[in-house]
């Protein structure tokens, strides 16, 4: 990314800072739950209903919604989008009765559900295709801080001024963001750019990367959402302890994320089978062994890294192997998340209803590693495979120009240099068993 231009660049922290904004607004409920139930006159499990509910209706409408919008040019989308997002934070944080802010979280809902779809082709779009995995780790740079940083912030925020002023600070985010996106995001029509489709189109390779999407995701935040009782009943700390352990959580996160992206440059396959795999071992981990402190805090560190890194690598991949138009791919990816962050939550829920936090630990380990087999699957058949890197371009198994060229018909050795000349084609050159226009 170092020869794109400056304002390619702003545009790509406008929308990794839109990002941010998005995940803080998702989960700003959890952090503020007991000010919310007592304020509002609700329960605990109502206001825990904005945050599952959220991620069912991203989940639900992120397919219709980008079918819905796929002709329409991505500038005046993406930014009437965070315009729809503005207006939502500012209605929850003009709420006085739970009906008013549910409802300003289902509006919430269906914008995050268009803008994931597309904000990750709109991104990859301003660079050139070979800087995808860097700009995907730029961009879920954002995410991955926004539960270590924004939540807390917002938590914080919100303890001391009412948790109104909590979403005001995410509507000024937002406002903010689309400010700094006018001037900077280019024009473009859905299909006129290279990451309008996918590079290296495989349908297999895309089935298998959604049912892996669902597992993994869902094995982690059948976990991740009960890591305080986890951290305080597995791991025996005080807790004061939970907010550095998700500190700890939030930067192993981020040097996942940027060790994704160097990976899925050189190794896709490892990329993709790597992070559920790390996730499944670390929570194994804190089951069994979670009660040493030094373990556990290793195992976060693993869990953290993992976590993050499956949306950076996976997202690239989809950009990589979508059979069809990116956005479209994008959506059904983001719909398998949300599912997975609502089933986890759900699943989570049920088990420790019935024997406690360290069952749902080993739930989420379970489903984690199932989705680091799915993976391993789509490797194994058929031996070794050609490499690819992320822009999609063949690796070493490319075919190699013949050393001599070859007679035309109708010349003979002795012909001299202006009738061999003569014969050769005038056209571009072709090696055999290459479609016309590709050389």
């Amino acid at each position: 990314m170092s020869a794109a231009s400056p304002r390619a660049v702003l545009a790509l922290i406008g929308l990794t800072v839109a990002s941010f904004a998005y995940v803080v607004a998702e989960n700003l409920p959890v952090g503020l739950l007991d000010r919310l139930a007592a304020d509002l006159g609700t329960s605990r499990s109502a206001v825990g209903l904005l945050v599952t509910g959220h991620a069912f209706v991203v989940a639900a409408t992120a397919v219709p919604l980008t079918r819905a919008a796929r002709r329409a040019p991505r500038r005046p989308l993406v930014l009437g989008l965070l315009a729809a997002f503005v207006a939502s934070a500012a209605l929850a944080a003009v709420a006085s009765s739970y009906g008013l802010l549910l409802a300003a979280r289902l509006l919430t809902a269906l914008t995050h559900a268009a803008f994931w779809s597309v904000v990750a082709p709109v991104a990859t779009s301003l660079f050139p295709p070979e800087a995808r995995a860097r700009v995907m780790s730029v961009l879920f740079a954002g995410i991955s801080l926004a539960p270590v940083a924004g939540v807390p912030a917002g938590t914080w925020l919100g303890d001391r001024h009412g948790w109104h002023a909590a979403f005001w600070a995410v509507t000024l985010l937002g406002a903010g963001c689309l400010a700094a996106l006018v001037p900077t995001l280019p024009a473009a029509t859905p299909g006129e750019t290279a990451a309008a489709r996918g590079a290296r189109p495989d349908a297999g390779a895309y089935r298998t990367l959604i049912a892996v999407t669902l597992l993994a995701v869902t094995g982690a935040f059948t976990a991740y959402s009960y890591f305080a009782p986890l951290v305080t009943d597995v791991g025996g700390l005080p807790g004061s302890a939970v907010g550095g352990c998700l500190l700890l959580f939030g930067v192993a996160g981020t040097a996942g994320i940027v060790l994704a992206g160097r990976l899925v440059d050189r190794r896709p396959g490892a990329a993709t089978v790597v992070p559920p795999f790390v996730v499944g071992a670390a929570l194994l981990v804190v089951a069994v062994l979670g009660g040493a402190p030094a373990v556990l805090l290793a195992a976060i560190v693993a869990w953290g890294a993992g976590m993050a890194a499956i949306p950076s690598v996976f997202q690239t991949r989809v950009l990589v192997v979508a059979p069809g138009d990116t956005s479209l791919a994008s959506a059904t990816y983001v719909a398998a998340f949300n599912a997975g962050i609502g089933g986890g939550a759900l699943l989570g829920a049920a088990v420790l209803d019935v024997g406690g936090v360290r069952p749902v630990v080993v739930a989420g380990a379970l489903l984690s590693l199932a989705g680091g087999l799915a993976a391993l699957a789509r490797l194994a058949p058929g031996g070794r495979r050609p490499r690819y890197d992320v822009s999609g371009r063949r690796g070493d198994t490319s075919p190699r120009p013949r050393t001599s060229p070859r007679r035309s018909r109708g010349t003979t050795a002795r012909a001299g240099p202006a009738r061999v000349a003569a014969a050769r084609p005038t056209g571009p050159r072709r090696w055999p068993g290459t479609a016309p226009g590709r050389t």
